[in-house]
């Protein structure tokens, strides 16, 4: 048998299994909470790393689910008909009160206007976003904590998060207000110059910021996130500032060093009736470079 199907065929084999599993909750569990736990069990002992929701159909629901391994609907307690998904990353929104939906996997929840949004982050990004690099759907950053993750949601919405942690209530005190804006799948970019960028699917810029010219070189602290102290106001960190400011005093070395030895020249040429004119201190400048600067989730940095 090729290799090729019998994957296949081992795969419609799990898909069966878990269909006859879960057909039999319906006569063995009377309580819906009973049966929602058996059935999440059911489907996570043959899809251990996928993503799992079950939930009622009745219930108004909205749900942006990718990579989706697989889709089913039973009969539960009191026939009422339940959906269920094993996916990989993706999100739902939920009429409260929701007493009739449960998930398994990697997720955090957040309570917005009567609905719960649950977030099934595609990847984790670490802590740090160099210059250069998006987030695109569903990937967030997370700071070193746990306590604050930022995360490029479905919907167009740049969102920062606090206490997004599985089992808990997030909230959220920033958001770059794009949601409903553009085209799926949209994706956030930090840019080289330091400035973010939240673009949709055509490359449509939605949302931006303005980078202040003393961005951090090393990472950028951005002001309308950051409130740590020495930060917020220069956009620098403590290690860039001493940085900065020992070049500084290099570039003024140098200065005073050229115009001693322009001095020596014009001394040793004598007077003339167009002098050569000497450099004030601190008027040469280095010269544009390219750093890498980082966007970081920590506490209230992002």
């Amino acid at each position: 048998m090729q290799p090729g199907r019998a994957g296949s065929d081992e795969r419609k084999y799990k898909r069966a299994q878990m269909i006859l599993d879960l057909d039999s909750l319906s006569s063995t569990c009377g309580d819906v909470q009973a049966f929602l736990v058996s059935a999440v069990e059911a489907v996570a002992r043959h899809l251990p790393n996928s993503n799992i929701v079950v939930c009622k159909l009745d219930n108004k629901m909205q749900s942006r689910l990718q990579d989706v391994h697989f889709a089913t609907c039973i009969v539960g307690p009191d026939s009422g008909h339940f959906g269920v998904y094993a996916f990989q990353f993706g999100e739902y929104l939920y009429a409260l009160p929701a007493d009739d939906w449960l998930c398994h996997g990697d997720f955090f929840r957040y309570e917005w206007n009567g609905y719960e949004l649950v977030t099934f982050p595609r990847r984790r990004c670490g802590d740090t976003l160099h210059s250069g690099e998006q987030l695109g759907a569903f990937d967030c950053l997370t700071s070193r904590s746990g306590r604050h993750t930022a995360i490029m949601q479905g919907d167009g919405n740049l969102v920062l998060y606090r206490h997004a942690q599985p089992e808990q209530w997030a909230s959220a005190p920033w958001a770059s207000g794009t949601a409903g804006q553009g085209d799926f799948p949209h994706r956030f970019k930090l840019m080289e110059h330091g400035g973010m960028v939240v673009f949709d699917a055509g490359g449509r810029a939605l949302w931006r910021s303005h980078a202040p010219p003393t961005a951090c070189a090393c990472r950028m602290t951005v002001p309308w996130l950051c409130t740590t102290p020495g930060t917020a106001s220069s956009g620098r960190c403590s290690s860039c500032r001493a940085a900065a400011a020992a070049q500084a005093t290099a570039v003024a070395a140098v200065a005073e060093a050229i115009a001693t030895a322009v001095a020596a020249v014009a001394a040793a040429v004598g007077p003339s009736s167009h002098p050569l004119p000497l450099p004030p201190p601190g008027a040469l400048r280095r010269s544009p470079r390219s750093h890498r600067r980082g966007l970081r989730c920590e506490g209230h940095r992002l």
